[in-house]
Protein backbone atom coordinates (compact mmCIF):
# COMPACT_ATOMS: atom_id res chain seq x y z
CA UNK A 1 0.00 0.00 0.00
CA UNK A 2 1.23 3.68 -0.62
CA UNK A 3 1.78 6.10 1.62
CA UNK A 4 1.17 9.50 1.13
CA UNK A 5 2.08 12.60 2.75
CA UNK A 6 0.31 13.52 5.60
CA UNK A 7 2.29 14.82 8.84
CA UNK A 8 0.47 14.99 11.60
CA UNK A 9 1.53 18.71 13.36
CA UNK A 10 2.39 21.83 11.41
CA UNK A 11 5.75 22.45 9.50
CA UNK A 12 6.10 26.13 8.37
CA UNK A 13 8.63 26.05 5.42
CA UNK A 14 8.98 22.73 3.55
CA UNK A 15 11.19 22.67 0.46
CA UNK A 16 10.07 20.35 -2.09
CA UNK A 17 12.83 19.91 -4.56
CA UNK A 18 13.17 17.86 -7.76
CA UNK A 19 16.22 15.96 -7.53
CA UNK A 20 16.02 13.06 -10.57
CA UNK A 21 18.40 14.42 -12.74
CA UNK A 22 21.56 14.79 -9.85
CA UNK A 23 20.16 11.03 -8.79
CA UNK A 24 20.90 9.72 -12.22
CA UNK A 25 24.33 11.48 -12.32
CA UNK A 26 25.18 9.49 -9.14
CA UNK A 27 25.18 12.05 -6.68
CA UNK A 28 24.03 10.80 -3.09
CA UNK A 29 20.72 11.91 -1.54
CA UNK A 30 22.01 14.65 0.51
CA UNK A 31 24.19 16.49 -2.16
CA UNK A 32 21.68 15.73 -4.60
CA UNK A 33 19.02 17.78 -2.21
CA UNK A 34 20.89 20.32 -1.11
CA UNK A 35 22.93 22.23 -4.20
CA UNK A 36 22.46 24.74 -6.31
CA UNK A 37 19.45 26.91 -6.28
CA UNK A 38 17.89 30.41 -6.60
CA UNK A 39 17.25 31.85 -3.57
CA UNK A 40 15.49 34.93 -2.18
CA UNK A 41 17.02 36.26 0.88
CA UNK A 42 13.30 35.96 1.98
CA UNK A 43 12.76 31.96 1.75
CA UNK A 44 16.89 31.93 3.47
CA UNK A 45 15.74 33.11 6.51
CA UNK A 46 14.88 31.60 9.67
CA UNK A 47 12.93 29.48 10.02
CA UNK A 48 15.19 27.09 7.47
CA UNK A 49 13.08 24.67 7.54
CA UNK A 50 12.83 20.83 6.28
CA UNK A 51 14.53 19.62 2.68
CA UNK A 52 13.00 17.04 0.75
CA UNK A 53 14.47 15.40 -2.40
CA UNK A 54 12.13 14.57 -4.51
CA UNK A 55 12.28 11.50 -7.44
CA UNK A 56 9.00 10.58 -9.10
CA UNK A 57 7.23 11.77 -6.61
CA UNK A 58 8.87 9.86 -3.89
CA UNK A 59 10.61 11.68 -1.05
CA UNK A 60 14.08 9.98 -1.72
CA UNK A 61 16.01 12.26 1.47
CA UNK A 62 14.50 14.54 4.45
CA UNK A 63 17.18 16.67 6.17
CA UNK A 64 16.48 19.66 8.90
CA UNK A 65 17.99 22.65 6.94
CA UNK A 66 20.85 24.60 9.18
CA UNK A 67 21.66 27.09 7.55
CA UNK A 68 22.38 28.76 3.80
CA UNK A 69 25.11 29.45 1.86
CA UNK A 70 26.60 30.17 -1.26
CA UNK A 71 27.51 27.40 -3.77
CA UNK A 72 31.04 26.77 -4.52
CA UNK A 73 30.85 26.01 -7.43
CA UNK A 74 27.46 27.60 -9.12
CA UNK A 75 28.14 31.36 -6.98
CA UNK A 76 25.23 32.81 -8.10
CA UNK A 77 23.34 30.01 -6.44
CA UNK A 78 22.60 28.71 -2.84
CA UNK A 79 23.10 25.82 -1.09
CA UNK A 80 22.17 24.29 2.30
CA UNK A 81 23.81 22.94 5.04
CA UNK A 82 21.52 20.12 7.30
CA UNK A 83 21.28 17.20 8.73
CA UNK A 84 18.81 13.56 8.62
CA UNK A 85 16.13 14.17 11.40
CA UNK A 86 13.94 10.72 12.70
CA UNK A 87 11.67 14.06 13.33
CA UNK A 88 9.80 14.31 10.32
CA UNK A 89 9.60 10.47 9.55
CA UNK A 90 6.27 11.01 7.77
CA UNK A 91 7.72 12.44 5.08
CA UNK A 92 10.34 9.39 4.08
CA UNK A 93 10.05 7.54 1.37
CA UNK A 94 5.87 8.91 1.07
CA UNK A 95 4.24 9.63 -2.29
CA UNK A 96 3.70 13.78 -2.52
CA UNK A 97 2.06 13.80 -5.85
CA UNK A 98 -0.97 15.17 -3.73
CA UNK A 99 1.21 18.32 -3.54
CA UNK A 100 3.13 18.32 -6.44
CA UNK A 101 0.06 17.89 -8.90
CA UNK A 102 -1.44 20.98 -7.31
CA UNK A 103 1.31 23.00 -8.81
CA UNK A 104 2.47 20.62 -11.56
CA UNK A 105 3.10 23.01 -14.64
CA UNK A 106 5.94 24.52 -12.55
CA UNK A 107 7.30 21.28 -11.14
CA UNK A 108 7.71 19.90 -14.47
CA UNK A 109 10.45 22.91 -15.09
CA UNK A 110 12.57 21.64 -12.69
CA UNK A 111 11.30 24.18 -10.33
CA UNK A 112 11.43 23.66 -6.71
CA UNK A 113 8.31 24.11 -4.24
CA UNK A 114 7.98 25.83 -0.87
CA UNK A 115 5.19 24.70 1.23
CA UNK A 116 3.42 25.19 4.40
CA UNK A 117 1.95 22.57 6.83
CA UNK A 118 -1.45 24.13 9.06
CA UNK A 119 -2.77 22.27 11.47
CA UNK A 120 -6.74 23.55 11.22
CA UNK A 121 -9.14 21.74 13.61
CA UNK A 122 -6.67 18.74 14.54
CA UNK A 123 -6.78 18.53 10.12
CA UNK A 124 -3.46 19.26 8.51
CA UNK A 125 -3.74 21.27 5.25
CA UNK A 126 -1.14 23.04 3.38
CA UNK A 127 -0.49 25.88 1.42
CA UNK A 128 2.45 27.04 -1.20
CA UNK A 129 5.01 29.55 -0.30
CA UNK A 130 6.46 29.22 -3.60
CA UNK A 131 5.28 27.20 -6.44
CA UNK A 132 1.36 27.46 -5.95
CA UNK A 133 -1.79 28.61 -5.26
CA UNK A 134 -0.56 30.75 -2.23
CA UNK A 135 -4.07 32.36 -1.86
CA UNK A 136 -5.67 28.91 -1.42
CA UNK A 137 -5.34 25.93 1.54
CA UNK A 138 -5.46 22.16 0.50
CA UNK A 139 -6.38 19.43 1.95
CA UNK A 140 -4.21 16.13 1.94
Amino acid sequence: MEKFVKPQKAYPKVFIFPVHNNLNRGLPVYEATRRAWNWSESMRGNPFGIAVGVKDKISQGVFEIKGWHQDIQENKKWEFDGAETDETDCFHNTNWSKIIDKAIGYWQFGNYLVIEFIEINSETQFRFIRGGDKNKLWEL
